[in-house]
Parts: structure tokens; sequence; C-alpha cells
């Protein structure tokens, strides 16, 4: 096997030295790792690339998968891999030979990403790795006298994306986070277990965010008890964001500082300081993790939404396309929610394995019948589960897929099925607040209000600043409307309009309790706004609305709306 560095000689300077020692990292704690691990020798080291002898052909095509795959998003390193099955000649401290010629012709032909294996190689693999390879054209080889046939992974490495060589610019895949051990400031090593396990356990829960990769611990850690410049970690590490923290404990107290911070201009995202008492260690230790955890995701979304919002649609990636449509989407109104269902589609056209683009062009469907901007729902339903299934045939562990098959089946009338939807999504990350509000609300459609209030809460505890919260507070709006709570569900549907003054469930549900409390001329005016953005809403196509089920006694709901004035 023949593997190689993305040419940098161009760079100069501090750039090269910041991507010589992203280089030296990646190799002593992947790259190494993986050629041992699947019993290869690397025989020859040549600059920045290597050749590697494996006892088979099955190994070297394992290793090589496993090392591109660990690169997919990483912002600096990309790797050309070419492999062939030949003889190989070792003479003092060289190596010669067919086999090693042509896996470095392949790997030179490569791009960056990418695997090349030859056909003695090809038809060396079973049938089940052979199906990871496409192509078998002839390729006339530099020096080599006869064409060889090359088959190309169809990995992820086969994406059209240039390598980013230099400087902390991103390559605009999905974003990738470091979390550094945090510093033991007690002055006891035998409190290193505890910040340790803080930053440990971060990771750990990190992980469930799909879409969000993490580095692994063993290379993170690398830099514990080090003075750092973290552009240069980075750099090192091929990362556009780096959490640190410190802990400090005193007698039976604790305070654990924490900030994220974005590596491309140094800026502090979001940081934040916690002190507890320690009652419980682990407890306080999972209490801490849990509120870090919580708060990194949705600030590293706004990150990436300002980021997709400061360039052009024409040049964005799926990636940014994708949190592009998330800053559309959020605003809640009639357009903006067609725009976010554009950007989305343009998103799986540049990346069909874009995952979370599909999931979330599913849940933009969905949101466009709940908002009854579709004339054809019951197509635009069948679309959002075929992209949701598609979303989770390519990451299994998608939860935005998991709710939006929720969704759908919450807006086909199978209401309990769309509640066992989201369960297995807050199995899978029982950190992400939307799908704890996305709980709450299908709990509510079923009739449990209290269980719905009780997810919806915690939703929102988990996230205080989302961009979405005008339809939690409408759901909070019904589900005390439903439960006779009429001064709290005026509240929350106050809530849901200083949010979103145009969101149509938060207009009809305020309509409904300002009628109720008698005050018809405000409810009034939310009707006529409702009418303004909705003409054909009627008495009959809210009782028709597939997503309340029969537990939901929709009577004092429509008698209020009639109070207030929407037609029949």
């Amino acid at each position: 096997m023949a593997a190689d560095m993305v040419d940098y000689s161009r760079l100069m300077g501090e750039d090269q030295a910041r991507t010589l020692g992203a280089l030296r990292l990646f190799r002593e704690t992947q790259f190494e790792p993986a050629v041992k691990e699947h019993g290869g020798n690397v025989v020859k080291g040549m600059g920045d690339g290597w050749i590697v002898e494996f006892p088979s052909i099955m190994d070297a095509v394992a290793c090589a998968i496993m090392v591109q795959e660990n690169l997919t998003d990483h912002e600096i390193i990309k790797i050309r891999i070419g492999i062939h099955i030949g003889d190989v000649v070792f003479e003092a401290e060289d190596v010669f030979g067919d086999g090693v010629n042509i896996a470095a012709r392949l790997e030179a032909l490569a791009d960056p990403g990418q695997i090349l294996i030859s056909e003695n190689a090809y038809h060396s693999l079973d049938s089940k790795n052979g199906q990871s390879f496409i192509g078998g054209g002839p390729q006339q080889l530099k020096n080599i006298a006869r064409p060889v046939h090359v088959w190309r992974w169809q990995g992820t490495g086969l994406r059209d994306t240039a390598a980013v060589i230099a400087g902390p610019t991103p390559t605009g895949n999905r974003p990738a986070i470091a979390v550094l051990a945090f510093d033991n400031m007690s002055g006891d090593p035998e409190q290193e277990f505890f910040s340790d396990g803080i930053a440990g356990d971060i990771i750990t829960e990190l992980s469930r965010f799909s879409w969000l990769k993490i580095i692994a611990q063993n290379s993170s850690f690398l830099y514990k008890g080090k003075a750092v410049d973290l552009r240069q970690v980075g750099q090192e590490l091929g990362v556009r964001y780096i959490l640190e923290g410190s802990v400090r404990r005193a007698s039976d107290r604790v305070r654990v500082t924490a900030q994220l911070i974005d590596t491309r201009m140094g800026d502090n995202i979001w940081a934040d300081r916690y002190d507890r008492d320690l009652d419980d260690i682990f407890a306080v230790q999972d209490e801490i993790t849990r509120a870090i955890t919580r708060s990194i995701a949705p600030n590293l979304e706004f990150a990436e939404m300002d980021l997709a919002r400061q360039r052009e649609p024409a040049n964005l990636d799926s990636w940014e396309l994708t949190h592009r449509a998330h800053s559309e989407y959020y605003r809640l109104d009639k357009n903006n929610t067609v725009r976010a269902n554009e950007l989305h589609r343009q998103a799986v056209e540049r990346d069909p394995k874009a995952a979370l683009a599909r999931a979330y062009l599913a849940l933009g469907l969905t949101a466009s019948v709940i908002l009854r901007q579709t004339v054809t729902p019951d197509e635009a339903l069948i679309e959002a589960e075929t992209q949701a299934r598609t979303a989770l045939e390519i990451d299994r562990k998608n939860t935005v897929a998991l709710w939006a098959l929720g969704q759908v089946a919450l807006l086909s009338g199978e209401n309990e099925k769309a509640c066992r939807y989201i369960e297995r999504a807050v199995a899978v990350n029982p950190n992400d607040a939307r799908i704890q509000a996305a709980l709450g609300q299908s709990n509510i459609m079923c009739g449990r209000y209290e269980a719905g209030i009780e997810a919806i809460l915690k939703g929102i505890e988990i996230s205080p600043r989302d961009p979405h919260l005008a339809t939690e507070y409408s759901n909070m709006a019904f589900a005390n409307f439903q439960s006779g709570r009429l001064d709290m569900a005026c509240e929350w549907a106050e809530k849901a309009l200083e949010e979103a003054p145009d969101y149509g469930p938060g207009l009809r549900y305020a309509a409904a309790i300002h009628a109720s409390l008698g005050n018809i001329e405000l409810a009034r005016r939310h009707i006529n706004k409702l009418k303004t953005l909705d003409p054909k809403i009627t008495i009959s196509t809210i009782a028709e609305m597939p997503m309340y089920s029969a537990a939901v006694d929709l009577v004092r709901l429509l008698e209020a709306l009639r109070n207030a004035g929407l037609p029949e």
C-alpha cells in the first residue's frame, strides 16, 4: 500500500509548520495504530508518505478504509492511497518491485480522500469487500508498460471536495470538535480523576450528536498539562472548535469552568461556570457533564448557521446549505419555510449521502403540511417518509430522521406510532432539546397533556435560546388550554406570538384562549391575522387535522374559535 498526503509544499513559514504538526499527530495517533492493528509494516517513509506491507490484501484494504473514514471531515489532512498485490524486493534500506511501483502510481492517480486498487488486488477481495469498489476501467500508469485496470473505493473519500491544506478556513463539512483535558486547579494530583472524568464524559455525550465529529480522547488529551495555542491545536487536530475547561475543588465544593472556542478566529462562542456541593461526586460529575453538553450542541449549531449566512448559497457545500436552511426554517413564516426546503433539496443534490440534509428536508415537508403551505399534503408526507428512511439508511443514529418519521406518523393520524419513533430518538440522544420538545408535542396530541408538558419543559431547559421556541410555547398553550388552566395557557400563547407573530398554530391557540377568557376583541384580531395568512382556514379544516388524535377532545377548542369569529 502506498499512502501520501495531498501536496502542501506551496505553504510557507507558520502555515507549513502547523500542517507538519498536524501530519505528525495524524501519523502517531491514527495512521501507525491503524497499520499495526491490521498487521502492517511501514517499510519506507517518503517525507509525507509511506509504503506499507501487509500480510493480505484484506488487511491492506481494511486499514486503508479505516484511515480514510477517520479523515472524512479532517480540515487539514487529506490522504491518497494506492493498493496493489505484487513482488517486493528489499535491498539495504530501500524497497523495490512491481508491487511498490504500481501501488505508488495508483496513489499518485488518486484524488484526495480516495483509495485506488489494481485489478489483481480487486479480484483477491471477497464479495462483501469487493462491493466497496467501483470502476474497473483501464488506466495507463507512468512507467508501467501495460494498462492497469483500476477500481475506486465508493466511501466518503469520493466526495468532490478539494483538500484544504493551510490556514483556519474550514472545508465546510460537518464540524469537528476536540475536548481537551480539563485543568486540575486544585493542586491535588488525586483530583485528576475528576477533571479527566468530566472531559471524558463530555466526549461520550457529544458523540450522541451524529452530525458532530468528535476527536478521540487519546488524541485530544495529548495536550494535557501543556501551555498551548488553541489555533495551532485546531490546526493539528483538524477541528473548528475546541472545548477547554478547569476544575477547582476546595473542601466539599467544586467549581467547573468551560469555554467553547472557534479555532479559526480565536473567538469565545460560549462559556459558563458551575459551582456545586460535593454530596455525591459522581452525581455532580454527571450533572455538570449534562449541563455542559446540552449547552455546547445548540451553540455549535448557531455558530454554523451564522457561518452559512455569511456566504452566498451558490458557494455553499451540502453541510453549509443545510445550516443556511436552518436559519431560514427557524423563522417560522411561510416564505422562509418554503425557502428552507429548497435549500435542503440543493444540499441533497450536492451530496446524496448527506443524511442530515435529507432528515431536515423530511422535517421541513412535514412543517409545510402543519402550516398548510402545500396543496398536496399526501405527496409531501410520502416524500418526507422516503427522505427520512433514506437518511436512516445512511446514518442509523440520525435522531432528526426519527423525529421526522414521528411527524409523518402524527400527520397521518398514527399518534401512538409517532410517540414510539420519537421515544427512539430520545433514547439515542436525550441531550437534544428539539427531540425532547417533539416528544412533548406527540404526547400532547395523544391527549397525555402532563407528560407532554414535562417533556417540553425539559427541552426548553436544555436549550432556552432555541430558535423554534414558538412551537414549544404554542404546544404548551394548547396543553394548558385543554387542561383548563386558561391563565397559564394565555401566558404561553403570548410568549409564542412574541417569538413568531405569524406562526399559525400560535395564532389559533391564542384566539381560542382569549375567546374563552372573554377577550373577544383581541381573539378576533388574532383570527383576522390568521385568515390573512391562511385564507382557507375554517373550523372544518382544523377539526379534520389528523395530528389531533381521538383522545383529544376538540369541542372546547372549536367552540372557542367560533366565538372568536373563525368561519365554519
